[in-house]
């Protein structure tokens, strides 16, 4: 009986709790709409969206671990800067990926990038 009566409150204040949190933590309208955009390359060869399927932004899993840990106004900046440098690299992806030269470029500057490093370590 007594048991049941304090499960009823624990429940009852976690309710309570979860409708808090949920209201602190609903996405701004900043971020409601996104959209893929497809170009073409310079080249000329037309590029399909299933080519690149890239997901549009999500809000991060770790969002309201974030805000619980930093409070709501440094949690809610930190996850706004992730998704924007998230979606800065992603775009930077996608325009690589259009264009073999810069592909080739990046992939030419990462291997150098490792070169030195390991011939520093040496």
């Amino acid at each position: 009986s007594a048991l049941r009566e304090r499960i009823a409150l624990l429940e009852g204040q976690c309710s309570i709790l979860q409708k808090k949190l949920s209201s602190r933590t609903s996405a701004p309208a900043l971020f409601s709409t996104y959209s893929a955009s497809s170009s073409s390359s310079a080249s000329g060869k037309a590029l399909r969206q299933q080519d690149f399927d890239f997901a549009p932004p999500q809000r991060p899993s770790w969002e309201l671990s974030a805000v619980g840990l930093m409070g709501p106004k440094v949690g809610a900046f930190t996850v706004v800067a992730y998704m924007v440098v998230d979606e800065a690299l992603r775009n930077f992806t996608r325009r690589l990926l259009h264009r073999d030269a810069w592909l080739w470029i990046f992939y030419g500057h990462l291997l150098f990038l490792y070169i030195l490093g390991a011939s520093s370590y040496a």
